[in-house]
């Protein structure tokens, strides 16, 4: 696929980045950038990180992926249905602004393995891989290069169709919303009991029973969908967003 690339001046004063738009030849357009974040950074570079995200948002409406050593140390990264989450309990402020950042730019954080390790030291979580579509296949955790010991991430970004597939959804216009209350009618707080878990594991337990029970009780028929099409469909339109 042929590539018209382009540097982008992002008016920031973050320190270290590095943005590029691509166009492929069919004309999709994607943003690029390469970010560093040092692990001493201050917290007013830390808040242009924050605000260079929001900028990207506001001024580049295109999909967007963000690569780089971010140097979040602590974040304990999660593998979910789409991307990963993060475990946000026992972390700083600032580490909260950055997990909050995502959020509200409804990012997608995809890496959920340690990236580097020195030694018999703790591997960490370091180097993040940031979209802002349902867009990463086929991601590897690869060996190093060189000396370096932070691992090489290789993965494939999905952003236009080469071919038609079909996939099951639920029709929710035409669920059994009675039954479907009647199923709902359980023990919450035992369920939920907050004395052994986090937030994340909730969630998790809250999201897995209501799917289980869509798909074992058939309360909401299927819809055959065309893959391709729902694929060109932004998930988050400018109005959600803003």
């Amino acid at each position: 696929m042929d590539l018209e690339v382009s540097v982008v001046d992002i008016p920031l004063a973050f320190e270290e980045c590095l943005f590029l738009t691509a166009k492929s030849s069919s004309g999709q357009k994607i943003l690029i950038g390469n970010i560093y974040r040092s692990p001493i950074s201050l917290q007013e570079n830390d808040n242009e990180l924050y605000e260079l995200f929001e900028y990207c948002e506001r001024n580049f409406k295109m999909p967007k992926i963000f690569v780089g050593d971010f140097n979040f140390r602590n974040i304990d990264w999660y593998p979910t249905q789409i991307g990963a989450s993060a475990r946000c309990y026992n972390l700083s402020d600032n580490k909260m602004r950055f997990i909050n950042s995502l959020r509200k730019n409804m990012y997608i954080q995809h890496i959920s393995e340690p990236t580097r390790q020195r030694g018999a030291y703790t591997p960490h979580i370091l180097d993040l891989v940031i979209t802002s579509e349902d867009c990463i296949n086929n991601l590897e955790y690869l060996s190093p290069l060189g000396l370096s010991d932070h691992c090489v991430l290789k993965f494939t970004c999905n952003l236009e169709i080469d071919q038609v597939t079909f996939v099951d959804k639920f029709n929710l216009d035409k669920g059994d919303y009675a039954k479907f209350r009647e199923f709902l009618n359980v023990n919450w707080d035992y369920l939920l009991d907050t004395r052994g878990n986090t937030v994340d594991e909730m969630w998790d337990k809250f999201t897995s029973f209501v799917t289980e029970g869509m798909n074992a009780l058939h309360l909401f028929p299927n819809i055959c969908i065309d893959k391709s099409v729902f694929k060109k469909i932004q998930p988050f339109n400018a109005d959600i967003r803003h």
